[in-house]
């Protein structure tokens, strides 16, 4: 689910002209992966950690250490969303952003 909601704004920005966004799966060298690298322009913005397994947060290294992109979220099944050098969203939060007629706007008039 994370992954076709996140192809999903990717596919919305770019059809609104806010840039030139793609997906992609991402490893280091030492082999440490994120589930999700949103590019634009083919830079790095925003790396999505998924652990929808876990109640609480646990970045994992490679987002800990991740000043190559501008944003970094992970998103859990359920808690708390925390703020920091890596946001936590519960899934049921980051699933609730529409991203149809207005961009960043939580479903209900958000």
């Amino acid at each position: 689910m994370v992954a076709l909601h996140l192809l999903k704004l990717v596919d919305f920005w770019n059809d609104v002209g806010h840039g030139d966004f793609a997906l992609w799966y991402v490893r280091d060298k030492e082999k440490r992966e994120v589930d999700f690298l949103v590019t634009d322009r083919r830079k790095p913005f925003l790396l999505v950690e998924a652990k929808l397994s876990d109640s609480q947060p646990s970045p994992p290294a490679l987002l800990r250490r991740a000043p190559i992109a501008r944003w970094a979220i992970q998103v859990v099944r359920r808690g708390d969303p925390r703020l920091g050098p890596v946001r936590v969203l519960p899934a049921e939060r980051f699933l609730n952003v529409d991203v149809s007629p207005r961009l960043g706007q939580r479903r209900g008039g958000g």
